[in-house]
């Protein structure tokens, strides 16, 4: 990644994932079109802009699919697929992220330390409960690092 920042490095990652999703090379080939039910969703590395940083929040899309396989997804893709896309075959979840500290708590949130950490898993376990008791495991451990995306000072 050297001389590259991270907004580059996290394009040139999304072009990379959506060249070679198999549903792109099936489309290369052959004049049918894979219908959206069947076209899974494109996965996405997060950008964080100058303006989220300043709110010191921003949203995150996701689909999970009924084996466990976490999908983040952008904003527009979320919104283009969420009512089409099967429903049982993916769960549609949305869920805040801190990405700075502040000593502000999020609605709902008790009896911890209010850190970047602390605050992203409670929005983690909002987003479980939206999901059916077998992918909620799935779903927590996606997030290996909960201050992904945090502002260093």
């Amino acid at each position: 990644m050297s001389g590259e920042s991270l907004e580059e490095y996290a394009r040139r990652i999304n072009a990379a994932m959506t060249k070679n999703l198999n549903t792109s090379a099936y489309r290369d080939l052959s004049d049918d079109k894979v219908p959206l039910t069947l076209d899974g969703p494109v996965p996405y590395y997060p950008v964080v802009t100058e303006k989220d940083y300043l709110n010191g929040v921003f949203n995150r899309f996701f689909f999970v699919r009924y084996n466990g396989v976490v999908t983040e997804v952008n904003n527009k893709e979320a919104s283009k697929k969420k009512g089409r896309i099967t429903k049982g075959l993916y769960y549609y979840i949305t869920i805040k992220w801190r990405i700075v500290e502040s000593n502000q708590a999020p609605k709902g949130f008790f009896g911890e330390v209010i850190t970047c950490a602390n605050v992203n898993r409670h929005y983690i376990e909002k987003g479980n409960k939206r999901l059916p008791e077998f992918l909620r495991p799935a779903f927590t451990q996606y997030f290996s690092n909960l201050e992904a995306f945090k502002l260093s000072t």
